[in-house]
């Protein structure tokens, strides 16, 4: 009696592993990952502009009231549309935030996303950076 509780449960288990797994496959079906530096420096009262062909450099921002704006190509090479999904991290991702949350790339297209930094009122002067991270997949 003990093994037949044991094999169902271990059987169980086993479909609700593999259910799991085919949901976050069809789901989240990644493509391609993406990594895209970021810099930028909070000054009062100051404005400049940053440029680097490898980095998305803001320049300077004042906090409160400025913003610094780039854009950003992205591709889709496939033959089927897919969704792109942002996520910056380090100290600027607090500040950093793109034109669409999640936006759709036909096949064979592309589109310019733009990335914005706009500093709190209370942000501390000085350099901001780290990544932002580009998640496509299967849409």
């Amino acid at each position: 009696m003990k093994l037949i509780k044991f094999l169902l449960l271990i059987i169980g288990l086993f479909l609700l592993v593999g259910g799991i797994t085919c949901i976050i496959y069809t789901q989240y079906n990644v493509v391609k990952v993406q990594e895209f530096d970021m810099v930028a420096f909070v000054e009062l009262g100051s404005a400049g502009l940053g440029f680097n062909g490898s980095q998305l450099m803001f320049g300077k921002v004042s906090p409160g009231n400025g913003v610094g704006i780039r854009n950003l190509l992205m591709k889709n090479n496939a033959s089927f549309p897919v969704v792109v999904r942002f996520t910056p991290r380090g100290n600027i991702s607090q500040f950093v935030s793109t034109e669409e949350i999640a936006p759709v790339l036909k096949p064979h297209t592309q589109k310019k996303i733009k990335v914005f930094f706009k500093p709190s009122e209370s942000a501390e002067q000085g350099r901001y950076c780290g990544t932002l991270r580009a998640v496509l997949s299967r849409n």
